[in-house]
Parts: structure tokens; C-alpha cells; sequence
């Protein structure tokens, strides 16, 4: 389990050094973690390391990590 979240953590970190202030914008990540909360009983530090993430791509990745494919965690992803 570690192994899999320094993974992403450290694809986080990396993916938004490299895509600049101007991907920074967000749209409503506190809708995303309320969905993965509700929907999978997925944590709160991990729902909001997913949904703040830069990319679509990058989100579910968390969630995936963690999870395992799931269509939940694409949903929520969409309503960053």
C-alpha cells in the first residue's frame, strides 16, 4: 500500500511542477470528494489528494491506486 501511494504522490508532485500556475485552476473539488465519500466510503485525505490532482487522468489515478478500476471514482473525477 505504501509502495502504490509514494507512487502517486510523487506523480503529483511532479505533474504539477511541470504543467505551471495555469492548470492550477480547479473547478469544484469539494463536489468530488463528497461523491467519492458517499459513493465508496474512500477517505477524506485520499478523496482530497485525488480531486485536487491537476488532470482528469491524475485523479483517477489516485483513486485507482487505492481502489482498483471503478467507475465511481471516474464520476467523481468529472466533477472537479
Amino acid at each position: 500500500m505504501l509502495r502504490p501511494l509514494a507512487l502517486v504522490l510523487t506523480s503529483a508532485i511532479v505533474g504539477a511542477t511541470l504543467a505551471g500556475p495555469a492548470a492550477t485552476a480547479h473547478a469544484d473539488a469539494e463536489e468530488c470528494v463528497s461523491y467519492a465519500m458517499s459513493e465508496a466510503d474512500a477517505g477524506i485525505l485520499l478523496a482530497d489528494l485525488a480531486c485536487a490532482a491537476v488532470t482528469f487522468l491524475d485523479c483517477y489515478r489516485v483513486f485507482r491506486a487505492e481502489y482498483g478500476p471503478q467507475l465511481w471514482a471516474m464520476t467523481a473525477c468529472e466533477l472537479r
